[in-house]
């Protein structure tokens, strides 16, 4: 048990249709083992441990009440580059994120600390090929989100 912390990409398949008139008939899509039809595809972004920094900035600035209810949280271009630049501040500023309290977040202590910012490259890396790959979208054919979302 603990605070497993996920940023996921989702694209969602739009139907595809083809004719007129009378000829005018949905496309089958792609079926997940013979059986259902696939409407979206989920691939992980990120995961993190009892990253409670993280995670308090993520609940503090990205949610109407500032309350955490493990509910999905959609991240658009604008939060994934605000997450990327906070990342950045506190690689450079340990002190830049507060820990955040909670019963299975993990530790506040200086070494858990330094242990989450190690991986701050890689975090920053995935985020923004989340944000080019948001950019990307090719409404006719899909649409895509990132979210992010905890469970503890």
């Amino acid at each position: 048990m603990g605070l497993d912390m996920y940023l996921q990409a989702r694209k969602f398949i739009r139907t595809q249709y083809k004719g007129t008139g009378d000829e005018f008939r949905a496309l089958p899509k792609e079926k997940m083992d013979d059986l259902f039809e696939i409407s979206h595809v989920t691939s992980d972004v990120l995961q993190w441990r009892k990253n409670n920094w993280v995670h308090g900035f993520i609940i503090e600035n990205f949610t109407d009440d500032g309350e955490d209810n493990c509910e999905e949280i959609h991240m658009d271009c604008e939060r994934l580059e605000e997450l990327a630049k906070t990342l950045e501040a506190w690689a450079e500023n340990p002190n830049y994120l507060d820990a955040t309290e909670g019963f299975f977040f993990g530790g506040d202590d200086e070494e858990w600390r330094d242990m989450c910012r190690e991986r701050i490259p890689e975090d920053i890396l995935a985020i923004r090929k989340a944000l080019l790959w948001l950019e990307e979208e090719d409404f006719d054919k899909e649409w895509r989100e990132v979210i992010y979302q905890a469970s503890w």
